[in-house]
Order: structure tokens, then sequence, then C-alpha cells
């Protein structure tokens, strides 16, 4: 039934522990990654996006990919085959949780709401939304 009824899994467990923008995920996955996060202006420059400051200058997206054992993802990709992200803010000098958590939550709602509108069900599309 899970793998059936199931959109992504989003690993979020760790979701802010300071600056800078951190993903992996499945293959299928990056596009949606890439657009939500040129939605979102950065925390620390309000001027680019996320994306933008993501990227920085390789103007590559450095986006990971999930594998291994021992994940929390990991039962979800490689059992039951259903795509999945991993996303947090940190790994380095501590910032304002409060702004981090406001846009990590942006980027959420936009890949969601982009995913829907993309290949949602018909109540979502007919709604407009």
């Amino acid at each position: 039934m899970l793998a059936s009824r199931a959109v992504a899994y989003l690993n979020v467990d760790c979701a802010v522990s300071g600056p800078g923008f951190h993903a992996s995920a499945t293959l299928q996955l990056d596009e949606l990654l890439k657009q939500a996060s040129l939605q979102i202006k950065d925390p620390d420059n309000s001027s680019q996006s996320l994306y933008d400051s993501w990227v920085g200058s390789s103007k590559s997206t450095p986006i990971g990919r999930l594998g291994g054992k021992g994940s929390n993802f990991a039962a979800f990709v490689q059992h039951v085959g259903i795509l999945a992200m991993d996303m947090y803010f940190g790994g380095g000098i501590k910032f304002s949780a409060s702004s981090t958590m406001h846009v990590f939550c942006l980027v959420q709602i936009v890949a969601f709401a982009f995913h829907m509108k993309s290949h949602g069900g018909i109540a979502w599309k007919e709604t407009g939304h």
C-alpha cells in the first residue's frame, strides 16, 4: 500500500543546525528541488534566491545522492522504491533558527505545491491552487 500511495519521503529530522542549505535526493527530484529553491530568498542575502547561494560560483547544483544503509530513508528508497529527499540547513556557525526554519518551511510548501500542480491529483488541479 505504501508504494502505491506515497509521493515522496522528505527526510528533515535534522532540519536546522546553522547556515547553508544542503540537499541529497533521488535523481527524479532534482528539478523539483531546483525550482523550489529558486523561489525562496536566501536568509543570509535577501537579494538572491536560496538556489543562487546554494550553487554559489560553481554554477552547478550540488545535489548529493542518497545511498548507503543505516539512514532512515534507506527503507523507502531501497526496499519500496519511493522517491526521497534529505534537506537541512547547517554545518557551520550558529545561525538564527527562526529565520532558517521559516525559509525551510517555505521550501517545503513550494516544493509540495509545485509537485501537486505538475503531477497532483484531480482535486488539486480543479481548485486552481
